[in-house]
């Protein structure tokens, strides 16, 4: 990514750990590899409004495709990452929608004994293990969402793992990529798996070292796209200081988890309503009201119906 990782060619790039390897690349590279089957995208749709529908085409409505599953991610479709089959027909659309913006979408390739497999076994496969780490606790005994389609998340976590932890991120795929959409691309494959426990109690634990390892560069990222969509949609911010913007994007960031809002569409409809009502909203009478009801009604979400209601005032005002 810009600013992280400089593009260095088609080259190979040794980690510190012997058993994972770099590849500076390009995205002609992955396009000679989608040609072979066993390939998909990972992206989520709590960033991106295309994936759902992107998926559910490319997938033929496969709810596989979905890794919130069952009832629970039929509710949660929006937010929900999924899993998109690629191929070179299908290429042009999926990079046109889904590789709009730095880090919003990762390549996977499954290991060679799935790529000749159906499309349907090879879903199978990839979504129950993604779907394994979807929630992990962390060394403080937090169970927090992993998320498994930004690249500031996968890379680190790869690079502060053992070689059994690599393995078991691995699982079934051969390679992770992250496609910029400048062209270049960067690829993570092991030199060789190793043993891993196959039945891994729910939730996965992560190890010190690892979380540490994704922490801070997953939150800076956070807290630069929250900033980035502030100063774009709402005039409070578009001429403000960054110092300022900054420290209103961190604490309410903050606080929106803080009150049980851990969905990245919800902290952003969180961080909207603190601009355009004030800081403190969340404190209010009508806003303790929806907080102290159901956490879901027919009405939707907490997050639904203090929106809704935000702007119902607000076209009253």
């Amino acid at each position: 990514m810009p600013g992280f990782y400089s593009v260095l060619g088609d080259l190979s790039v040794p980690l510190s750990q012997s058993f994972l390897i770099h590849h500076q690349t390009t995205h002609d590279q992955w396009l000679s590899t989608i040609g072979h089957d066993g390939c998909f995208i990972l992206a989520e749709a709590a960033i991106n409004d295309s994936v759902p529908w992107l998926a559910e085409k490319l997938s033929g409505k496969n709810e596989l495709a979905r890794l919130y599953w069952n009832k629970v991610g039929a509710t949660h479709a929006s937010i929900s990452p999924y899993i998109i089959p690629v191929n070179p027909n299908n290429w042009e659309p999926v990079k046109e929608h889904i590789l709009t913006r730095d880090g919003w979408g990762i390549g996977v390739r499954l290991s060679w004994r799935y790529c000749y497999r159906s499309e349907e076994i090879q879903l199978q496969v990839l979504s129950q293990h993604l779907r394994s780490w979807l929630l992990v606790t962390t060394p403080e005994q937090d169970d927090v969402t992993l998320r498994l389609a930004d690249w500031l998340v996968i890379r680190p976590l790869l690079e502060a793992s053992t070689h059994p932890e690599a393995s078991a991120l691995f699982g079934p795929v051969a390679e992770f990529w992250h496609l910029a959409p400048d062209g270049s691309a960067e690829r993570l494959e092991l030199t060789h798996h190793t043993e891993h426990p196959s039945n891994i109690t729910q939730p996965r634990t992560l190890s010190p070292l690892q979380w540490q390892a994704i922490l801070t560069p997953s939150l800076l990222n956070t807290l630069q796209r929250y900033m980035a969509h502030l100063r774009q949609h709402h005039p409070r911010w578009h001429d403000a200081d960054n110092n300022e913007l900054q420290q209103f994007t961190e604490q309410h960031y903050q606080q929106a988890l803080e009150s049980g809002f851990r969905h990245d569409r919800d902290i952003v409809r969180y961080l909207a309503l603190a601009s355009e009502l004030h800081p403190d909203f969340i404190g209010d009478a009508w806003a303790q009201a929806i907080m102290r009801d159901a956490e879901y009604t027919p009405a939707g979400s907490r997050m639904d119906r203090l929106y809704s209601t935000a702007v119902e005032m607000m076209d009253n005002a």
